[in-house]
């Protein structure tokens, strides 16, 4: 079983930190402890050489004899005179002590330990100091605690961090116990002036996620007043319609009552269609998949679908084509788009009118879908509000919803597109749709 990764960033710091005072200490020891016993070595060689040319200058001194365990320069300095035939004519030892050696330093055995020589020609003589290396090692090991005084203030410099981590990470903390603190329905913003540098883009940016969760909230709220004042109408409708059913004296009133409740459920139906329609585009659901569509199919395929109310209404409704491409979006979306459309279209359009969607692309500008219609139009100052939802331009008219452009903005939002209402030439509407061009692709 694997352990747990690491996520607190004051672990990491000091994990870092540390590990690198660890390892330049180390480091700067190792260093130090090379370079000192380099420098111990070469200062302690040229004691022997300073010996040997004391020696060779000042002659020696016969001394009494004594045994090798009572001699106090024993593991200390040997000194000892060699005459150039290799005769040994005195020694600090009572016996002859380390081998002659060629002039220089020299690094020799005897008597199963290490000993540093150094050995001096001076005239007719050869003058030879020799000292234990286990002396010299332990002369070493006596600087020892100087040397390795540098980690102890790489431990303290260590404490030191770690206060300034813990205190420097502290905002993050208020921060973190203030937000905890919160009701849920708080979504005041938070204080950024007082944190550093490095944390402020972090309560900036909790701010503004604040920001659209307010927004959102407050467009659901308004959403759910909306839908319930819509849904209150035709309901109250229906319930009257079934009363007036009910109450009937003769066949015809009854059948007239059931033909009005039939109507008024069908609205209910539509609207309840539209709302759940309208929820699905909210910029905080997820976005649909998104996949290359054939528009002039689609388009067919919609003016197809409402042929026969359009002859019922005797209107004349067409497809044309002057360029065919296809669309990166959601093909039930842009179904959606087109009948709404459409839809809108003929509620509005007057017996012997004329529809048309267009498809059209210009050489230098987008590729654009257009419904265009000869029915009243709508006036410039109120176009912007017929994009709202539940909007009516006349309040007593109950024949739709209220969200069909509202429907068409959003889906053309969510594809990248751009919507524009002009008016018809000779009187009408039309709704242009202009795609964006990384969305599109001629077809052959």
């Amino acid at each position: 079983m694997t352990a747990p990764k690491v996520r607190s960033i004051r672990s990491r710091l000091l994990r870092w930190q540390f590990g690198a005072l660890l390892v330049t200490a180390a480091i700067a020891a190792g260093v130090a402890y090379f370079a000192a016993w380099k420098g111990f070595n070469r200062v302690r060689d040229h004691g022997l050489e300073e010996i040997a040319q004391s020696v060779a200058r000042h002659g020696t001194i016969e001394a009494p004899r004594l045994d090798n365990e009572n001699r106090p320069d024993l593991g200390e300095f040997v000194s000892q005179v060699w005459r150039l035939d290799g005769q040994l004519s005195y020694s600090s030892l009572a016996d002859i002590g380390p081998p002659l050696q060629t002039p220089g330093i020299h690094h020799v055995i005897w008597r199963n330990e290490e000993w540093r020589v150094f050995t001096l020609r001076e005239k007719q003589e050869l003058v030879q100091v020799a000292m234990a290396e286990g002396k010299r090692r332990e002369d070493f090991v006596e600087l020892l605690p100087s040397l390795f005084l540098p980690i102890g203030i790489v431990l303290v410099l260590a404490l030191m961090l770690r206060s300034a981590v813990v205190n420097a990470l502290v905002p993050l903390n208020d921060m973190r116990a203030e937000i905890a603190a919160r009701e849920v329905n708080d979504l005041m913003p938070l204080r950024t002036d007082r944190l550093p540098d490095e944390v402020a883009p972090v309560g900036q940016a909790f701010n503004e996620l604040m920001r659209k969760v307010e927004r959102t909230l407050t467009s659901q709220r308004q959403f759910v007043a909306d839908a319930a004042h819509e849904l209150n109408t035709p309901l109250a409708a229906i319930k009257l319609h079934a009363q007036l059913a009910r109450r009937a004296r003769d066949e015809a009133d009854r059948l007239d009552a059931l033909v009005q409740l039939e109507h008024g459920i069908d609205r209910v139906s539509h609207l309840a269609r539209q709302l759940l329609l309208l929820a699905r585009l909210e910029p905080d659901m997820a976005a649909p998949d998104m996949e290359p569509v054939a528009l002039a199919r689609l388009a067919g395929q919609c003016v197809a679908q409402f042929s026969a109310q359009a002859e019922q209404q005797g209107v004349d409704l067409g497809l044309q084509v002057q360029a065919d491409y296809s669309v990166l979006a959601d093909p039930h979306g842009l179904q959606v788009l087109i009948d709404n459309l459409i839809g809108n279209a003929l509620r509005y359009a007057p017996r012997g009118s004329r529809i048309d969607v267009l498809m059209r692309r210009d050489e230098e500008g987008p590729p654009e879908l257009c419904v265009i219609d000869e029915g009243p139009g709508i006036s410039p100052a109120d176009r912007p509000r017929v994009l709202q939802r539940f909007a009516r331009l006349e309040p007593e008219d109950s024949s739709g919803s209220g969200l069909g452009l509202a429907i068409v903005d959003s889906i053309v939002k969510q594809i990248g597109g751009a919507l524009s209402l002009e008016d018809t030439p000779g009187g009408g509407l039309t709704v242009r749709i202009r795609f964006a061009g990384d969305q599109t692709a001629s077809k052959p």
